[in-house]
């Protein structure tokens, strides 16, 4: 299941899309499928990434812009050691490549009829979970954020859009929100998205069931160039 997060009306929120099998949308939601894009092999790399999630930006639920794409895709390097990567969504048919830390491919999937990660995970429908919801803080999380925050400067400023979203998702790592850099132009990148544990253990076996596998999403409010890094908590 994937949580996106985005500004709306001075507010942040949050709504989450998950795979429904044969389940008819109005909108073009999906969990995997075939890339829509060429470039998705890193140069130098010699394996593809996945797509994971394809977010129709036509739904009025989900008031995200890419200039110049209908479609949000987030794609995960699953059969390299865990990288981060970073790329632009140019076109709604090509992608741009703009870093990835680890070249190194270990596709080890036990779990998985094949014992790898596939090319391509299998497609799946997706429907947003009802009405979008304001991301706030509560008494407790506003208490532990400040002490996570009690060495900077603006500890007691009111919670941005990283903190808000770190601490809903419940992140242990929050020192990477807003400090991650784009690389491309080198904006600090707002969290866009998390997906914690088995995302649809209904459609694939990402994971083998484990829980404590969170990949994270950010994006540069630049230059539109998207994150992931996948994590174990």
């Amino acid at each position: 299941m994937l949580e996106l997060f985005y500004d709306q009306d001075d507010a942040v929120m949050s709504n989450m899309l998950s795979a429904v099998p044969f389940e008819d949308s109005t909108y073009l939601h999906k969990f995997g499928g075939i890339p829509p894009h060429d470039g998705v092999i890193p140069p130098e790399g010699t394996a593809p990434w996945q797509l994971l999630y394809t977010i129709d930006l036509a739904d009025p639920a989900i008031p995200l812009v890419i200039p110049g794409c209908r479609f949000l895709c987030l794609y995960n390097a699953f059969q390299y050691e865990q990288p981060l990567i970073q790329y632009r969504l140019k076109s709604d048919s090509e992608v741009e490549f703009i870093y990835q830390d680890d070249l190194k491919v270990r596709n080890d999937a036990p779990f998985l009829p094949d014992g790898k990660y596939p090319d391509v995970l299998p497609e799946s429908k997706a429907i947003l979970l009802g009405e979008p919801e304001e991301v706030v803080f509560d008494e407790e999380l506003e208490e532990f954020w400040l002490d996570e925050l009690e060495d900077q400067e603006d500890a007691a400023s009111s919670p941005d859009r990283n903190q808000l979203c770190a601490l809903y998702g419940g992140v242990s790592q929050m020192q990477i929100f807003g400090h991650t850099k784009c690389k491309a132009c080198g904006e600090t990148m707002d969290y866009l998205a998390s997906v914690r544990g088995e995302p649809e253990d209904k459609v694939i076996s990402l994971w083998g069931g484990e829980e404590g596998v969170l990949i994270l999403y950010q994006i540069c409010p630049a230059c539109f160039t998207i994150e992931s890094v996948p994590l174990v908590n």
